[in-house]
């Protein structure tokens, strides 16, 4: 096997690594990227394959990590980029943990006396990030359901948004779609592949032959998707 390191601006090292595979992947994940590309492939042709998919790149590692980020201790210096808002941790003057918010930024106020590694104040944090993330899942989860569906031919009952602690979605046998409110926090591609998988439980109840033959039909890059799906995992605050 052999490997190669290139050094690329805001994204460190990247490892290229020649394996028996049939094409060039590039993996991304909160401890780094990694590129497999054929034995008979040169690294000159990988190494434009990640230039040509920098931004895409960038999009998913910068994604990757605040999720890993969510899963340690939160400190006043930590900035989060949810959809559709900023949100702040700082310290104050004050008795007890508020959250504030100000046209599109939120701010995470705690005791200016606390230690921020505090059980208590983490737990805090967590649950008001959690709110943050749900109020915005149910606005734009609902509605992204409607239109894929609408786009799809699907038909179902109802939408559900919740904090599932290993799940990104379910369909019921009545035809109801939960969404982990996490979802909010991957890229859209994925968000609307979940969305997919699950619209295409209404139909297929299980992971059968029938099932993925359905789903890839609609979105053919479906094992992409799936496999790109498994660098994450849901984080239940």
């Amino acid at each position: 096997m052999s490997t190669k390191k290139i050094e690329i601006s805001n994204l460190g090292t990247i490892l290229l690594e020649k394996r028996k595979v049939k094409n060039i992947n590039i993996r991304v994940s909160p401890e780094g990227i990694k590129v497999t590309l054929p034995l008979s492939e040169s690294f000159k042709s990988a190494e434009e394959a990640v230039f040509s998919k920098l931004d895409w790149i960038k999009k998913h590692y910068t994604n990757t990590k605040q999720i890993k980020q969510t899963q340690n201790s939160f400190l006043d210096s930590d900035v989060f980029s949810t959809r559709n808002h900023t949100v702040y941790i700082k310290p104050e003057n004050i008795q007890d943990v508020v959250l504030k918010k100000v046209k599109n930024e939120y701010t995470i106020y705690y005791p200016s006396h606390f230690d921020p590694k505090d059980a208590r104040l983490q737990k805090a944090i967590l649950h008001y990030l959690t709110e943050i993330y749900r109020q915005e899942a149910k606005v734009f989860l609902p509605t992204r359901v409607e239109s894929l569906a609408s786009m799809f031919g699907f038909t179902y009952k109802r939408v559900f948004i919740k904090n599932m602690r290993s799940r990104w979605g379910s369909c019921s046998s009545v035809n109801n779609i939960n969404l982990n409110l996490h979802l909010l926090r991957l890229p859209n591609e994925l968000v609307d592949y979940v969305i997919l998988h699950e619209l295409t439980h209404t139909i297929h109840k299980n992971h059968s032959q029938k099932f993925w033959k359905h789903l890839i039909s609609i979105l053919p890059n479906t094992k992409v998707l799936d496999k790109q799906l498994s660098d994450f995992s849901p984080v239940r605050f």
